[in-house]
């Protein structure tokens, strides 16, 4: 399991926040893409902070054991670039950290390969 949360999600009265006390578990570090750490919901002394996220549900990446490779000479890249510039990266980006822009951008990028690049067995002769 993978826990996303990584920085303190309740305030104190005083407004610093020091305890994780909301978590996110995934099977994939991939399931969840953009996490943002918001400002609580009300104007109360003691609050949970707000956490905004994707979670990617049906294009995230398929188990792949380590025999299971990209067979990157036979990938459809004229698609995969398609794939890729029909993102609305501004959107995407905007207001978020440059590792939370990183990870979305690999996400995209995986699911792109998912899509456009064969797998192949190298247990398997060819």
């Amino acid at each position: 399991m993978i826990q996303h949360v990584i920085q303190p999600t309740f305030q104190l009265s005083n407004g610093v926040s020091n305890n994780t006390l909301d978590l996110i578990f995934t099977t994939q570090q991939e399931s969840v893409a953009g996490l943002d750490y918001l400002p609580a919901l009300s104007n109360v002394s003691k609050a949970h902070l707000m956490l905004k996220f994707n979670y990617i549900l049906g294009d995230s990446l398929p188990e792949v054991s380590s025999n299971l490779k990209f067979d990157y000479r036979k990938g459809n890249y004229s698609d995969l670039t398609k794939f890729i510039s029909a993102s609305d990266w501004v959107e995407l980006f905007n207001f978020q950290s440059v590792q939370c822009m990183y990870d979305t951008f690999i996400l995209k990028l995986n699911i792109g390969c998912n899509r456009f690049v064969p797998v192949i067995d190298t247990r398997k002769k060819s």
